[in-house]
């Protein structure tokens, strides 16, 4: 069986960003690459919300680039 330890080195090993979230979008876990792409340290952002480092457009919104 693979353990939460297990499994964070085995998700270090991708070469893309991997955040993990509960339910309610506080970050559980992320990778090496994400650490690098957003400039945080894992124990920095664990139990923050991934939206104040991603922003996700709401489903129905329209998408405005004129």
């Amino acid at each position: 069986m693979l353990t939460p330890d297990g499994l964070t080195e085995l998700l270090d090993f991708l070469d893309n960003a991997l955040i993990l979230t509960d339910l309610e979008g506080n970050i559980e876990l992320w990778n090496h690459s994400a650490m690098e792409l957003i400039g945080w340290k894992t124990l920095d952002v664990l139990g923050m919300p991934v939206d104040r480092f991603l922003q996700f457009p709401f489903v129905g919104q329209e998408n405005s680039t004129a």
